[in-house]
């Protein structure tokens, strides 16, 4: 009803979240659900062992350096993050640097590390490359290739295409109490990146080829769930940090975000609408001016307006707990 359609269902790897998703039918070789006829997506090899350790022996090696420090930015919260820190995908993002993986190569040439710090580097790079292609701009002159924007001839398409067949191969070794290295089962982490992976390729072409087509340059940093949580963080403030807002202050509080332009935080200009999948609520207008009602779904197919909403709702209550949609990516 307001137009919008939703393309994508942005999520962390939560078990809450993973258990919610699998019985709609995503998964990793196909990561995508169908909801009323409408496709929605969830997002040579070399071979080494890498180490942390590796990467610690290099942050020592640099705090060396008199001047011109090599590896400015780390510090020990990179190397050893206590609390609350390891948590910040900051932190992660500046160790598995391409400056970073560059320093362990010349070291590897140099001598100061062992050989076997190259597949350390090499992962690290590839993982830089990982953060790029996914958290691009719309940029057209970066340096770095996969930093700009998705377009039908960027490299991006390829460099997820290897990058799977990549990922899939990462085998996580675990010592069991009796000395002996075994492989662990794929943690969380590298299932989100398959997901990933195999879900960017397929959306980003439906939105720049597909039908629906909208934008002939994609941002895909814009696929990111820090703007989800800063709305529903607004949308509590908004209800008196009420936990558990009724349906009524829910939509009363996201027409005050979109009025007041609290949808564009730190200069974007990204337009979300999160939209309640478990309740099915239709918004009739985007920024009504007179009073507002919800449309839900009747008995016999069509809609109903019902002038008063549902009890309560929260993050709780909803089908996939904390899942946002981001729809209308072509309002910039």
């Amino acid at each position: 009803m307001a137009g919008l359609r939703v393309i994508a269902i942005v999520c962390d790897m939560g078990a809450n979240n993973v258990k919610a998703i699998r019985p709609m039918g995503s998964s990793i070789m196909h990561p995508f659900i169908k909801f009323q006829s409408h496709t929605i997506y969830t997002l040579d090899t070399f071979y080494g062992t890498a180490s942390w350790v590796h990467i610690q022996d290099a942050y020592q090696f640099a705090k060396g350096a008199i001047l011109n420090g090599p590896l400015a930015k780390l510090t020990e919260d990179h190397m050893c993050p206590q609390g609350a820190k390891k948590m910040k995908v900051k932190l992660a993002a500046q160790v598995m640097s391409r400056a970073l993986a560059t320093y362990v190569e010349d070291g590897c040439r140099s001598g100061w590390l062992p050989q076997g710090a190259l597949a350390t580097s090499a992962f690290l790079r590839t993982m830089d490359d990982l953060f790029d292609s996914m958290n691009g701009g719309r940029q057209r002159d970066s340096y770095k290739p996969l930093l700009k924007g998705v377009t039908m001839e960027s490299s991006h398409f390829q460099f997820w295409e290897e990058a799977t067949a990549l990922v899939k191969e990462w085998k996580i070794p675990k010592k069991t109490r009796e000395g002996d290295v075994r492989f662990s089962a794929m943690p969380p982490s590298q299932q989100g990146w398959l997901n990933n992976l195999n879900a960017f390729p397929l959306l980003c072409k439906d939105m720049l080829t597909g039908p629906g087509a909208v934008r002939e340059c994609i941002p895909a940093r814009s696929f990111n769930q820090d703007p989800i949580e800063n709305l529903f963080s607004c949308i509590r403030g908004n209800c008196g940090s009420n936990t558990r807002p009724t349906t009524t202050q829910f939509i009363s509080s996201l027409k005050t975000c979109c009025d007041s332009s609290r949808l564009r935080p730190m200069g974007s200009r990204l337009f979300s609408l999160v939209v309640l999948l478990s309740m099915d609520i239709k918004v009739r207008q985007l920024r009504p001016r007179g009073g507002y009602s919800a449309i839900l779904p009747s008995r016999d197919g069509g809609y109903r307006r019902v002038g008063k909403a549902p009890d309560s709702i929260s993050s709780l209550d909803f089908v996939v707990p904390c899942i946002a949609v981001f729809a209308a990516l072509g309002y910039y």
